[in-house]
């Protein structure tokens, strides 16, 4: 099929709205509004099934105007204050041909029907949009707890590693008390305390598999020193 020009379609659009408005739905004819567009029947009936549709039919180009409409409602937005909003400026872009459509109505009440049928499209299109706004409301409600339970999970392992931190420091501090270094350290001891400090770094090192990373000599070191604060390195 040819591609349809949305420029043709606004030309026998614009020319059928206005012979309707000024004769009433009733006493145009196709044959009129074909003449007016200066187009045949052939063309006529390629863009429209009937005199029905030259009025009511929505511009083809209504779709991405809806969908621009949609897209530009701020995140977060209550969805009556969205709707709301869309009407207004659905009605704003769309006015000239409203009030065109709405004198040809009250001239021929009958029409309503078919342009309730159009409403139903922008509705149709509406309504998509706002269940995929809550679809995505709730994926991201679903994330954000999930990330505020990742956030609790990471505090609570910062937790464990200050209560071992602690722990740790209460071990160094009862195994300075066990080898007499609580009071104060004379040069001699100083000296013991940074070379065995070294001497766990100088003896892990070699042991350490690089393909572990960092975290692995950690682990090597804290080892270390956990072994020279057990019991059977101390003195009474």
């Amino acid at each position: 099929m040819r591609q349809r020009s949305p420029e043709t379609w606004r030309q026998i659009r614009d020319s059928a709205v206005g012979l309707m408005a000024e004769r009433g739905f009733d006493a145009v004819s196709v044959e009129d509004i074909v003449a007016a567009a200066g187009i045949s029947r052939r063309t006529y009936f390629n863009y429209f099934a009937g005199k029905e549709s030259v009025l009511f039919d929505p511009d083809p180009e209504d779709p991405l105007l809806w969908a621009e409409l949609t897209a530009a409602r701020p995140a977060g937005e209550p969805l009556w204050t969205a709707l709301h909003q869309l009407i207004r400026e659905y009605t704003t872009v769309t006015a000239e041909r409203m009030i065109r459509q709405r004198l040809v109505l009250r001239a021929s009440p009958e029409l309503a029907v078919c342009s309730r049928n159009v409403c139903d499209r922008f509705w149709d299109a509406t309504r998509e949009w706002a269940a995929e706004r809550e679809r995505a409301t709730a994926r991201e409600r679903a994330a954000e707890r999930e990330r505020a339970a990742e956030r609790e999970r990471a505090a609570e392992r910062e937790r464990a590693a200050e209560r071992e931190r602690a722990a740790e420091r209460e071990r160094a501090v009862e195994w300075e008390r066990a080898v007499g270094w609580d009071a104060g350290l004379s040069e001699l001891q100083l000296d013991l305390l940074i070379n065995t400090a070294r001497t766990v770094l100088n003896t892990v090192l070699p042991r350490w598999d690089v393909d572990t990373g960092i975290a692995g000599l950690h682990r090597l070191i804290d080892e270390g020193f956990t072994l020279l604060q057990s019991p059977e390195w101390t003195t009474s």
